[in-house]
């Protein structure tokens, strides 16, 4: 295991440097790994193995459309394993079999010697005329003529990532026909070597420029219908007023660090939930300080307040942007958990989104921020689990 870490991880390392011929071996090495896996599971699955090699390539191109997700000091086998379980995972749910892969099939496979048998391509030249135009030209300049994605785009007059979805697509539109029609897989590599000088950018980069493109848009609408509350400058000398924006601020920092994790395959939440203590660390705070100040107002009445209903509202309204915004963004990444990643993008969208509520909120008790804030944003955060679960799938 340890020997093939280390090879596989070398290769990487030098396919995301630039090298293509490096890149071009590691595909190749980890496609019989691929092969055995899939095969062994579809056996126990009750499913046709010589359907496997239509999953490996889908596998396959899973791991080149997100290798700008692997993390070049953390080890290679879990972000390829994880991808790998999830496209095999999506493979026998849509023949009807709602099943669980564990790591450890893919651990004990590769301890093992792979199956390095190659599988025979059908001729797929008259199968490729059932399928859309686009993605039979792409397919037959990627697959059949081992023409890079770049110089397919070009040949094509397509963009690149036109390219690439209509390269998806095709795969998974022949991998779903009954004649189990499937490519070359070596062409299928050969074509994606050849594209290994295309650069993604890390999603954290894709997701601040999300976020910086659409939180012009909660501001106008901020602006438009709510504004500043009339006394924001006697306001700002309130500790309590002050204490509302420290505590959405840790929630978007928190929020956001978390989602650019999760849009890692590998990505484990282990440890990483405990920085959302930080906000509810600071609210109990606030509240127990609250508590032991002489107060006018009964505590139900501040908890209650003059707001909620537009607490309710606002947060939101003003999130949906940044929300999209997030969305748009993560689907860059290859999270594993779709609906999980998507929970996380709606936390830190209704934090922004809070924030800007914040500075319009005449309530300032924490009792207050307590009980509708956190309603407001758990609003938000089970549109983004429900959206995430269908956008976030790769």
């Amino acid at each position: 295991m340890r020997e093939h870490e280390d090879e596989w991880a070398d290769l990487m390392r030098r396919g995301n440097a630039g090298d293509s011929g490096a890149y071009h071996r590691l595909l190749k090495a980890i496609t019989p790994f691929l092969r055995a896996v899939t095969r062994q599971r579809l056996a126990r699955a009750g499913q046709p193995v010589d359907q496997s090699e239509d999953i490996v390539q889908e596998i396959l191109l899973a791991v080149h459309l997100k290798r700008h997700t692997w993390d070049a000091d953390a080890p290679f086998s879990p972000w390829l394993f994880a991808i790998a379980r999830n496209k095999l995972v999506d493979a026998l749910r849509r023949r009807g079999r709602r099943i669980f892969v564990n790591i450890e099939d893919f651990t004990e496979t590769i301890v093992s010697e792979p199956v390095a048998e190659t599988v025979p391509a059908t001729d797929v030249t008259a199968h490729l005329q059932g399928l859309p135009r686009r993605q039979r030209d792409v397919l037959l300049s990627i697959a059949v003529e081992s023409i890079s994605i770049r110089a397919t785009a070009a040949k094509l007059a397509m963009s690149e990532g036109a390219v690439r979805v209509a390269l998806h697509r095709g795969l998974a539109n022949l991998a779903a026909t009954a004649e189990g029609v499937r490519m070359d897989t070596d062409h299928l590599l050969q074509g994606l070597a050849t594209d290994n000088d295309h650069r993604e950018r890390p999603v954290g980069s894709v997701l601040a420029t999300a976020l910086m493109i659409a939180a012009p848009v909660s501001l106008v609408i901020f602006f438009t219908t709510l504004g500043f509350r009339k006394d924001i400058a006697t306001a700002l000398h309130d500790p309590f007023f002050d204490l509302k924006f420290l505590v959405t601020t840790t929630v978007v920092i928190s929020a956001t660090a978390i989602s650019i994790h999760l849009s890692r395959p590998e990505a484990s939440l282990k440890g990483w939930k405990r920085l959302l203590l930080i906000p509810v660390g600071l609210l109990s705070f606030g509240i127990v300080s609250e508590m032991m100040m002489p107060q006018r107002l009964p505590w139900t009445t501040r908890l209650i307040g003059s707001n909620s209903k537009v607490c309710m509202t606002a947060i939101p309204l003003l999130s949906l942007p940044l929300l999209i915004a997030s969305l748009v963004a993560l689907r860059h990444g290859a999270p594993t958990r779709p609906a999980l990643a998507g929970a996380y993008a709606g936390l830190l969208s209704a934090g922004f989104a809070a924030t800007l509520y914040a500075s319009q909120c005449t309530d300032d008790s924490p009792l207050f921020v307590a009980t509708w804030y956190p309603l407001a944003i758990g609003l938000v955060t089970a549109v983004g689990a429900l959206a995430g679960s269908r956008w976030l799938r790769f």
